[in-house]
C-alpha cells in the first residue's frame, strides 16, 4: 500500500489543501485550519513533508504545515521536516 493511501487526507478533495487567497483572508485562514487539523493525527505526515520538499512545493498544506505564504522549501532541506516535528510536539 502506498503511503498516500494511508494519509488522513485520502478521500478529501485536493482543493481543501490548496486554498486560494491572501494569507490575511479570514476565509482562507479558516480553511487552512481545517486542513491542518486533518493532518494533526496523520501517520504519514513526514512522508508528505518529504514529498513537498522533493517537488519544491510553494503552496498548500503539507504534513500539517501551510506553505500559503509562497515560501519554497528547497529540495534536500530539513526545514519542513523540522516544522512537522514541531507540530507533532505541540499536538
Amino acid at each position: 500500500m502506498r503511503w498516500e493511501d494511508r494519509a488522513a487526507c485520502a478521500g478529501f478533495p485536493t482543493e481543501c489543501f490548496f486554498v486560494d487567497g491572501r494569507n490575511s483572508d479570514p476565509e482562507r485562514q479558516a480553511s487552512v485550519r481545517v486542513a491542518v487539523r486533518v493532518c494533526v493525527n496523520c501517520d504519514v505526515r513526514k512522508e508528505c513533508a518529504r514529498l513537498a520538499q522533493s517537488i519544491a512545493a510553494r503552496q498548500g498544506v503539507w504534513g500539517g504545515v501551510d506553505l500559503g505564504g509562497g515560501q519554497r522549501v528547497p529540495p534536500n532541506s530539513l526545514k519542513l521536516l523540522d516544522l512537522v516535528a514541531g507540530v507533532e510536539a505541540a499536538a
